[in-house]
């Protein structure tokens, strides 16, 4: 979103269980599977979730994610980074490999599993094409030894034997 300031017309996103009010200010918001991400690329954002007293206020380079739950976890980001998926772009900067397939999963209909969830722990740093999943499943083949394998509707990556 990207909102003008205007006092007489108030722009909220309900997302999960939160109320998200803009204070004039460029954001993205995700919802998946009930867990809800808002990353602020400039401006301010003030989040209330339901039930809690507080609200948070995320300002340029802040997200904040929350699940069903109610935990919340704030971190900086890289904004051009968080914003690259509007040009058609990954990209990643020590990302961790979970995050990087939560991106992916995001913008294909086939899904990618790790075979292994210590694999999550693994990192990875580069400029990829959004549309180009075939090339970066090549890339995580390559510099991890791992191996991608179709099966059903899903691909599961995993250590190479």
């Amino acid at each position: 979103f990207k909102v003008a300031p205007d006092k007489l017309r108030i722009f909220e996103v309900r997302a999960g269980n939160s109320l998200m009010r803009d204070i004039g200010t460029t954001f993205d918001v995700s919802n998946e599977n009930g867990k809800v991400a808002a990353f602020v690329i400039e401006g301010s954002v003030r989040v209330r979730l339901d039930g809690h007293a507080r609200s948070v206020v995320l300002s340029g380079g802040e997200q904040l994610s929350y699940g069903p739950d109610g935990e919340l976890r704030e971190r900086r980001l890289d904004a051009d980074a968080a914003a690259a998926w509007r040009t058609g772009r990954f990209i990643f900067k020590n990302t961790p490999l979970d995050d990087v397939i939560a991106g992916m999963n995001r913008q294909h209909q086939r899904r990618i599993e790790l075979a292994d969830p210590a694999l999550a722990r693994l990192h990875v740093s580069g400029v990829f094409n959004i549309e180009d999943r075939a090339g970066l499943l090549r890339a995580l083949e390559t510099l991890y030894s791992l191996r991608a394998t179709d099966g059903g509707d899903v691909t599961r990556l995993a250590r190479a034997q």
